[in-house]
């Protein structure tokens, strides 16, 4: 039997991290993100949320990281939704 103890923390809490994929070992130390690895975020919302803060904890999916190996896998994955990154719709547009 496993079990799993859901918490919250501050993000100024955080001093590393282990890669979200399971059976990865993956890891990095430090406060900063490490080139190569992202942060994966899901949430469950009626409309996108303009405010990441305004996200109830009870509608957050995954909040963790993914290392560069299964970025890859991840993104190769994803449909091409023909935009580049960084070219998000204005607020109330999504």
């Amino acid at each position: 039997m496993r079990v799993f103890e859901k918490t919250t923390k501050k993000p100024s809490d955080i001093k590393g991290s282990m890669c979200a994929w399971r059976g990865c070992d993956a890891s990095y130390q430090g406060r900063e993100l490490p080139k190569g690895w992202v942060y994966l975020f899901t949430y469950w919302a009626a409309r996108p949320a303009e405010r990441f803060d305004k996200i109830k904890p009870q509608h957050v999916r995954r909040d963790g990281v993914l290392c560069p190996e299964h970025v890859r896998v991840l993104e190769s994955q994803l449909a091409d939704l023909g935009r580049l990154l960084g070219d998000f719709p204005a607020a109330g547009e999504a």
